[in-house]
């Protein structure tokens, strides 16, 4: 399925809805070895019951449906991607672990050396500079929104919800964009962590992702 079949598809198709959230959840999440499976994760958010799991998987799945729903509102509006935003988000991620880190951080099983603390908000203001900028118009969506999400999880200014929160940003830029709610399945995590070294290859899994998600919203509507 080329792009332009996409574009066909997307026109007559809704982009949001639960069974969309649920899998978006579980993935997102899954990613960081949350130990919730899709049913449980279904039972905490549609059903409103406790599973037996930990605590704090239990916790970050429900912070994750809040800071969703927040991100719809968000695309809505259509304003440009901020500091702000990203800060926003990022505290409905991890409520209890807001703000920038002051700390050094490692991402493990790379050797990405992370912002330091002081430098966080100047980067994060040059790229976001860079993913604005009016030449960027002209580029291929889906290479500017790789190149910003590598550039951001590099910087990794969180201690904790970097990768829940940069994907939740690649899915306000999306909805903004008219693509649907879209998933990078666990089962790509090895695909996606090799992307980081590869603005390409981040430009292809993201391409892969959205036409996977719309590939499963025509077979749900059949």
């Amino acid at each position: 399925m080329t792009m332009s079949d996409i574009n066909k598809i997307l026109k007559a198709l809704p982009f949001i809805n639960d069974d969309l959230i649920y899998f978006y959840n579980y993935h997102s999440n899954k990613i960081e070895n949350n130990s919730l499976t899709l049913g449980e994760t279904v039972t905490v958010l549609k059903d409103g019951f406790g599973v037996s799991k930990p605590l704090k998987d239990i916790r970050d799945v429900e912070n994750h449906h809040r800071a969703l729903h927040f991100v719809f509102e968000l695309a809505k509006t259509q304003e440009p991607l901020s500091l702000r935003t990203i800060r926003e988000i990022q505290a409905l991620v991890e409520p209890e672990r807001t703000g920038f880190r002051t700390q050094l951080v490692e991402i493990l099983n790379t050797d990405v050396k992370t912002a330091e603390p002081f430098e966080i908000s100047l980067r994060l203001e040059q790229i976001l500079e860079n993913y604005h900028r009016k030449d960027k118009d002209e580029q291929d969506f889906f290479y500017k929104l790789a190149e910003f999400h590598i550039a951001f999880e590099r910087i990794h200014p969180f201690i904790d919800g970097n990768g829940r929160t940069g994907r939740l940003l690649l899915n306000l830029e999306l909805l903004k964009a008219g693509y649907p709610l879209t998933t990078i399945k666990f089962e790509d995590r090895p695909m996606y962590y090799d992307a980081f070294s590869d603005v390409e290859k981040m430009k292809i899994l993201l391409e892969k992702s959205v036409q996977d998600t719309i590939e499963m919203i025509v077979e749900k509507a059949k």
